[in-house]
């Protein structure tokens, strides 16, 4: 080694081998001639392994090619960074971020190549891991079906989807830096110029709140109204705001079909004045056109092969079927006031045993309600859709695993109120059910909807009574 190190170079190593980083030496023609202390306690090698191109031996196979830059850099006598991985001596591949820098005497004659390496492996597999999310983030946001833009805190749009585009007809690279009202939301569905100051989304910003499901109208570039359900959120950062990330769902068809039913059930309404004959009619053609989207459902279920969506649809389905039920006993029904709804549980109960293809044999459901009870048209609706998902829940969860049983669903009146029972003799909830499913958050909104009280009593089995005001 002091044949091949000059002076100035011995004291280099000494410096170098007590330096924390990875240090090496090349001669003139690219060959490692010195090792630090460092890089010899990182390979657990002696320096006789690594001079010339020993060191090669604790190159990754697959990085060998990054020696090619450097190997340019050599020849016309310039720095280098390149990046690579070295095995250390517990067989662990570490990434090093390798500098390389020519070196030249008094004379300026070039002596080789002096660089450093430094372990760099939890900042790359930190990058790596943000540029997998930035690739996962980029797959939903450009698949998305609704429009989704960014806009900085002043409103210019940063960045917006594919669907954007598709949806309001306008280049990416045409819309970064406008101001996103400005852009699509500059004037009232009459054509009034919409300040900004009246502009809800714009108080994001300056308030740091939500907006959620706000129903608004925005422009094409055409000039061509889009009607849209949005929500903003805004993007913190500390104390301040970044800027506000925007959702928006085009829901023109939606409203045109909202505004076709509305203008055909005031046709309606106005041409048969709201007579008997008509209400009879209304529920005939509602039970009609429930058993149509009953039939699609059905069709929809039957085409799927994902048991969670099967069973999603099937839900949805017996939803729909409660409603077609009090519209065909409404239609049947020789007052329109009101409907016995004794009449409704049975019908109900006989069609769900049906649908779970429950044998009486296995799983019993028995009615009890001995006289009958009148309940008007507005509460009708969401008496039969409560009562479904109750004894649905006990067809569905109380007799798993082939298990037999009974469900039994009781109706009585008490004065001015009446009780719906729904019990079976499974064995319970273990936990109690989760407010947050769907089911529960129907039954939840609906009773309240009617002013009514549901508790779930104690065991054996599952047991809901529900209290209800029959004025």
């Amino acid at each position: 080694m002091s044949d091949v190190l000059g002076p100035d170079e011995e004291r280099f190593r000494a410096l170098a081998d007590s330096a924390p980083v990875l240090i090496w030496m090349s001669e003139t023609a690219g060959r490692g001639v010195y090792f630090n202390r460092a890089w010899l306690d990182f390979t657990g090698r002696p320096l006789e392994r690594e001079v010339g191109e020993g060191w090669l031996e604790i190159l990754h196979p697959d990085d060998k090619g990054q020696l090619d830059a450097a190997f340019e850099a050599f020849q016309a006598r310039r720095p280098f960074q390149i990046q690579f991985r070295l095995r250390r001596k517990d067989d662990v591949w570490r990434w090093m971020l390798n500098t390389g820098k020519p070196r030249f005497t008094p004379e300026g004659v070039f002596a080789g190549y002096t660089g450093s390496c430094v372990d760099i492996t939890e900042r790359f597999e930190a990058e790596e891991e943000a540029r997998r999310q930035l690739r996962l983030m980029r797959t939903i946001t450009d698949n998305a079906a609704e429009a989704l833009f960014l806009m900085d805190a002043q409103r210019r749009i940063s960045f917006v989807n594919p669907a954007a585009e598709r949806m309001f007809g306008w280049p990416a690279e045409e819309l970064a830096g406008k101001d996103l009202h400005d852009a699509l939301h500059y004037q009232y569905p009459d054509g009034r110029p919409f300040p900004i100051e009246e502009c809800p989304l714009n108080g994001i910003l300056s308030t740091r709140s939500t907006l959620r499901e706000h129903e608004d109208v925005f422009f094409r570039r055409d000039g061509s109204r889009v009607d849209v359900l949005c929500s903003v959120a805004p993007i913190l950062s500390g104390d301040g705001v970044d800027g506000a990330v925007l959702v928006v769902h085009d829901i023109t068809e939606q409203k045109r079909v909202e505004a076709g039913i509305l203008q055909a059930n005031q046709e309606l309404v106005a041409a048969l004045n709201e007579r008997e004959v008509l209400l009879k009619e209304v529920h005939h053609r509602v039970k009609n056109n429930l058993q149509v989207v009953v039939s699609l459902l059905r069709l929809q279920a039957s085409r799927l092969r994902d048991e969670t969506g099967v069973d999603a649809l099937r839900e949805s389905l017996n939803r729909v079927s409660a409603m077609s039920t009090i519209h065909e006993l409404l239609y049947r029904s020789t007052t329109l006031a009101d409907i016995d709804f004794a009449e409704v549980l049975r019908t109900l109960t006989a069609n769900l045993h049906d649908a779970y293809g429950l044998s009486e044999d296995r799983v019993v459901s028995v009615v009890e309600a001995a006289e009958p009870v009148p309940v008007s048209m507005d509460a009708a609706v969401p008496l039969a859709l409560i009562a479904n998902e109750l004894i649905s829940n006990a067809f569905k969860h109380a007799f798993p695993g082939g298990a037999t049983g009974e469900v039994r669903v009781g109706l009585a009146r008490q004065g001015d109120t009446a009780v719906l029972r729904v019990a079976d003799t499974g064995p319970g909830f273990t936990p109690p059910p989760r407010r947050s499913s769907l089911g529960i958050m129907l039954v939840d909104r609906l009773v309240r909807q009617i002013s009514g009280r549901l508790d779930l009593e104690p065991p054996p089995g599952t047991r809901y009574r529900l209290t209800f005001s029959l004025e």
